[in-house]
């Protein structure tokens, strides 16, 4: 997985580095909001987030280009 990705995405969800790791490492799994606002931010499925291996999220997370990123989880809920 990319260097730095779970920091970008806790910085554009408001979610703590710790709770995105768990959830990339398979400790714990989100809530269904939490899943759809990680999957739009991420541009991948809930579904993934919510029943994918470590393995699978962090092969998706691969492909994943949060570096343009420029507005957060509640400018993105506000579309």
């Amino acid at each position: 997985m990319k260097w730095g990705i779970q920091k970008r995405i806790s910085e554009l969800t408001g979610l703590s580095e710790s709770y995105v790791s768990r959830l990339i490492n398979g400790k714990q799994r989100p809530s269904w909001p939490v899943a759809k606002n990680l999957a739009k931010i991420t541009k991948t499925t809930p579904e993934l987030w919510l029943e994918g291996t470590p393995e699978d999220i962090s092969t998706a997370l691969e492909s994943v280009d949060l570096s343009n990123h420029n507005c957060s989880l509640s400018e993105m809920t506000a579309l």
